[in-house]
């Protein structure tokens, strides 16, 4: 059971890895817009968008469904419903009736309604017309979905001499779409620090700073991780985390 632990425990490490050099100045998204003409994903740029102001009336709930519509499922989306038009006319934004509702000044064809309480913002209106002119391609659930290892970024100008390794190529490319700046390089005993109470939920003792202040090479950080992750202290910490998540 304690391997178990270790291995969820090694996988959520991945962030205290992100990069040797602290917190960055500002967050930003690893899920970025695609800016260099890639396609959007329906999966993380479309689905929240549907399953928060559409699916409560047109999702898989039979129970809660409006109008015989399901916009959760290409073909339920894109196909005619008796005297109904097809929602989406993939590669058609301009004539998609899903686009003509969400852009209406009328308060009995906008969509979402009023009584929803919720508005589409327009950078979300934006994307979804982006994704009906690019064929409004539909994904299985992620879990479904064979992973496939990505192109790792080439981050440019300060950005690119910060990346170590390819997690932060990933982190350094989103900040340049955000404008934003790395972080400098932060004080070895604040950094021990960060990562130790990550992985353990404790500070480190002031014996293992004066060790890790003792070791000016470049695998210090590794190794101090490596540590943290075989110690009871970190399994501990992160069996209360997955204990919690099953409760859940």
């Amino acid at each position: 059971m304690r391997r178990i632990f270790l291995l969820g425990s090694a996988v959520l490490a991945g962030l205290a890895l992100l990069s040797q050099s602290g917190y960055c100045s500002s967050p930003t998204s690893v899920f970025a817009t695609p800016s260099n003409g890639g396609k959007l994903s329906f999966n993380e740029h479309i689905q929240p968008i549907l399953a928060e102001n559409c699916f409560s009336c047109h999702g898989p709930d039979s129970s809660t469904r409006k109008a015989k519509l399901r916009l959760d499922r290409f073909q339920f989306a894109t196909v005619e419903r008796g005297d109904h038009e097809a929602a989406i006319i993939p590669g058609r934004p301009e004539v998609s009736p899903l686009v003509e509702r969400i852009l209406s000044k009328d308060a009995d064809e906008i969509m979402p309604p009023p009584e929803s309480h919720k508005t589409l913002k327009p950078a979300e209106i934006a994307l979804l017309k982006r994704w009906i002119a690019e064929g409004a391609e539909y994904q299985e659930h992620w879990s479904f979905l064979a992973p496939t290892r990505p192109v790792v970024p080439t981050p440019a100008g300060i950005a690119a001499n910060w990346a170590r390794n390819p997690i932060d190529s990933f982190v350094a490319a989103n900040l340049v779409v955000a404008g934003l700046k790395p972080a400098a390089v932060e004080d070895p005993a604040r950094l021990l620090r960060r990562v130790t109470m990550d992985l353990t939920g404790l500070p480190p003792t002031p014996e293992e700073i004066a060790a890790f202040l003792r070791d000016p090479s470049p695998a210090a950080y590794d190794r101090a991780v490596d540590r943290l992750l075989t110690t009871d202290a970190s399994a501990e910490h992160f069996s209360r985390q997955w204990l919690d998540a099953v409760r859940y």
